[in-house]
């Protein structure tokens, strides 16, 4: 796993180089509410289907988290390189890329925006035929990557943080085997 963990963050950063090649018109991106199961609050996220997307048609889902002081829209229109690669390696690769705001701009991934995140898996799995799902995050979405990642390790199948960081030996309910 941790070979595979390389090479899916070695094609992360070498689409920098094709991300001029995005062309976002081509995609559909659509903004999505939806009722958080932890609060009952109307929660966000931007959806990118593919170019050529059918619903019968299984896909492996992107979910980007943007940095601290951004929102959901950061990773779906923002022009910076890590952002940019994030949409290009979605359609390079004909995936589904999902940016949700995770409760603010400053979250941090706290329990609420850990259960959105969750849920966000879980709803997208049920509406479309999902096969892989890859955490993506840019500093505190870095941060907060890993953090989901260590504590929903079964509903991932890799992890990417850009700039990240955190000292997950302090969190109780790590689950031992990893990936």
């Amino acid at each position: 796993m941790k070979y595979f963990l390389f090479i899916f963050s070695f094609c992360i950063l070498t689409e920098y180089t094709y991300s001029q090649e995005y062309n976002r018109e081509q995609q559909q991106q659509h903004d999505v509410a939806f009722k958080a199961e932890i609060d009952s609050t109307e929660q966000h996220y931007v959806e990118i289907l593919p170019v050529a997307f059918d619903p019968d048609k299984e896909y492996d889902l992107i979910i980007g988290l943007h940095g601290h002081g951004s929102d959901r829209w950061q990773f779906a229109t923002d022009i910076r390189p890590e952002c940019n690669a994030f949409r290009a390696f979605a359609t390079k690769y004909n995936m589904i890329a999902i940016s949700p705001d995770y409760r603010a701009k400053t979250s941090w991934m706290g329990p609420k925006a850990e259960a959105d995140i969750a849920q966000i898996i879980i709803d997208l799995k049920k509406k479309y035929k999902i096969n892989r799902v890859y955490l993506i995050g840019g500093s505190m979405g870095g941060t907060s990557a890993l953090t989901f990642a260590a504590l929903h390790c079964d509903l991932l199948n890799g992890v990417t943080s850009l700039n990240g960081h955190a000292n997950h030996p302090e969190f109780e309910n790590v689950p031992a085997s990893g990936f």
